[in-house]
């Protein structure tokens, strides 16, 4: 959703997490970046479109209080017709 100081978006889960992330994207890449809370970890995940028929996926944890994020899981997807 937009909102006056850019795009953001929410997560849910079945386990009542609730995330709420900030959009960056440019070109073929778009990066949803966690909000910054006390001691609690941040999360980051990363789409960039190889082509038309290919997407790469990251997903990144960063532990409480630092801001290197770390791989956690990821892969590329592909189109299948």
């Amino acid at each position: 959703y937009r909102t006056p100081s850019g795009l953001r978006a929410k997560y849910f889960d079945n386990e009542g997490h609730v995330i709420d992330y900030a959009i960056a994207a440019t070109g073929s890449h778009v990066e949803l970046v966690s909000d910054e809370i006390a001691n609690v970890p941040r999360f980051k995940l990363t789409y960039d479109v190889r082509s038309t028929d290919e997407l790469a996926i990251d997903f990144a944890m960063a532990p409480p209080g630092t801001t290197q994020f770390k791989h956690y899981t990821g892969g590329i997807v592909h189109r299948v017709l």
